[in-house]
């Protein structure tokens, strides 16, 4: 309904070993935090998340976005985010989006 400030914490370990021909491993821990405020229809967020790698000998790095959300009706949402992802150069994200969904239950955070 607006007015809300929330953050979701986020922690996610990923590990894939090499296989058939494949020689791609990942090892990987990513911990971060998501801020977002809603303002009637609109929802902005801003985004951290730490990735630390341990295929490589202590390769750290980061993702950092800003997130902008409109809800156009009940279950539709036009999204647009900015920022850098994760990669070896600096990697900026760009995306424009239409969410939606079909649920009718809803899930109420404490």
């Amino acid at each position: 309904k607006g007015d809300d400030f929330y953050f979701t914490l986020l922690s996610r370990y990923i590990n894939s070993d090499a296989f058939e021909g494949s020689s791609t491993q990942v090892d990987v821990m990513d911990f971060g935090s998501r801020l977002n405020y809603d303002i009637s229809k609109f929802t902005i967020s801003v985004e951290y998340i730490q990735r630390m790698n341990f295929t490589t000998e202590l390769y750290d790095d980061y993702r950092i976005a800003a997130i902008g959300s409109y809800k156009l009706s009940q279950n539709i949402y036009l999204t647009t985010s900015i920022g850098k992802n994760f990669t070896d150069v600096d990697n900026i994200i760009a995306l424009a989006g239409l969410n939606f969904g079909y649920s009718k239950s809803k899930v109420k955070a404490y």
